[in-house]
Order: structure tokens, then C-alpha cells, then sequence
């Protein structure tokens, strides 16, 4: 079975997004097996719960997680044929970078409002 689960307008921050429940109940009911993301931004930008989600829950409940334009891939923990295999760093750096970037552009949002009504 193949399904799609979109969270359109929804802040990757929080990871109590509709689509993003619907498929951890489809987890549950054993629906899935694999997890493909075009990135991990898209997946997550919460470093702390995109970690935990990938090195914890998925792994527990023998979810294969495949984030495409990072070329990572649970199967054999591969971060990045490039790069040396044993590290695996890139991945919880990449998610800080991820979270930092949401962080700062909620704050030049919030600059740039708060400059247009002064």
C-alpha cells in the first residue's frame, strides 16, 4: 500500500500536524513499513523530536526512514555516500540547521511586521 501525507500550512516545528498523526496511526495499525521525505526539513524542523522519531520510534517499530535530497536511508545507516560511513553526525547537525532556520525566520517575520505598523 502506498498513501501520501501532506501537512500544507502547518508549521514543521510542531509535530502535532494533522497528516503527521494520521500517519503515526497508520504506523500503529502496522500500515506502514517505510517512511520516504524529500528532505528532513520537510519531515521535521523540532531537532529534539526529528531525532527521536528517527533514531527511536521508527527503529522500535521496524520502520525503514529514507530522506531523499539528504541521501540518508535507515536501511544501512548511509548518511552520504561521500562522506565516511561511521560518522552519522551529519544527520543531527543537519536537523539543528533545520530548527535554527525556522527560528530565525520567524524572527525576521516578526521584525518586519512589527517595522510596517511603527
Amino acid at each position: 500500500m502506498q498513501a501520501f501525507y501532506s501537512d500544507e500550512n502547518a508549521s514543521g516545528t510542531s509535530f502535532e500536524r494533522k497528516g503527521f498523526q494520521k500517519m503515526l496511526s497508520d504506523i500503529s495499525l502496522g500500515k506502514i513499513d517505510c517512511v520516504v521525505v524529500k528532505d528532513l526539513s520537510r519531515f521535521g524542523r523540532n531537532a529534539i523530536e526529528t531525532g527521536f522519531f528517527i533514531q527511536q520510534v521508527f527503529p522500535e517499530k521496524g520502520i525503514r526512514f529514507i530522506a531523499i535530497n539528504d541521501r540518508f536511508d535507515t536501511v544501512d545507516g548511509i548518511t552520504d555516500l561521500t562522506f565516511d560511513k561511521g560518522t552519522g553526525i551529519r544527520i543531527p547537525i543537519t536537523n539543528i540547521l533545520n530548527e535554527e532556520f525556522s527560528v530565525d525566520i520567524r524572527r525576521k517575520q516578526k521584525a518586519s511586521i512589527d517595522t510596517q505598523i511603527h
